[in-house]
């Protein structure tokens, strides 16, 4: 078990936030002062957020399994979270265009860059971060499934979810939409909005 915590430690189902060309309207190159310090800042709260996440979701897995994750996942997820936003003082979000928790349901803009995520890397295009303005400078960045062990809570029901997961998952998420994923897909997005850019 201690291989797969490594495994899912350093590559995870999302290593790092991997991002691609904007959606509708980008920033405009130099209209945004420290653009590329917005980026790295980015890059490095969702690492964060991704590391936060990982190693509490480890730690359920190793001591009870999946059937213990998931319960982890429905109650702290949204807590650590908001304990990494907080402590960065940004807005940060975990949003898909398949939700498990209807909280994080995308919203037709973030649905518009997930679906231009999903295209450009079916293209094998090389992702890119994403920086967009509207009253506050919003970093974008895909979160994509790199690790079978995603699967378990993620990919295909009756094969690599088990009859009693996902049982577990319908309980606790009356309305999930996660599951049929494989790797390599978009799972979602990260979005940070930055406070006081300007």
């Amino acid at each position: 078990m201690l291989l797969v915590a490594l495994v899912l430690a350093a590559g995870g189902c999302s290593p790092e936030p991997h991002a691609v060309q904007s959606p509708a309207k980008p920033a405009e190159p130099g209209s945004i002062p420290d653009a590329e310090a917005l980026i790295a800042r980015g890059r490095a709260i969702s690492s964060q957020a991704f590391g936060l996440l990982s190693s509490n979701l480890l730690t359920a897995i190793q001591q009870s399994g999946v059937s213990n994750a998931l319960p982890f996942c429905s109650a702290l997820a949204m807590p650590l979270t908001s304990l990494v936003a907080n402590t960065n003082e940004v807005t940060l979000r975990r949003v898909s265009h398949r939700s498990r928790n209807p909280v994080n349901q995308a919203n037709p803009r973030e649905l518009e860059l997930i679906e231009r995520f999903r295209s450009d890397l079916a293209a094998g295009e090389k992702p890119r971060p994403v920086l967009v303005t509207n009253e506050t400078v919003t970093f974008y960045a895909p979160i994509v499934i790199t690790n079978q062990l995603c699967l378990q809570c993620h990919g295909q029901p009756g094969s690599e979810i088990t009859p009693e997961n996902l049982d577990l998952i319908r309980r606790l998420y009356p309305a999930d939409q996660a599951t049929g994923f494989g790797l390599g897909d978009v799972r979602g997005l990260w979005r940070i909005d930055f406070r006081g850019w300007d």
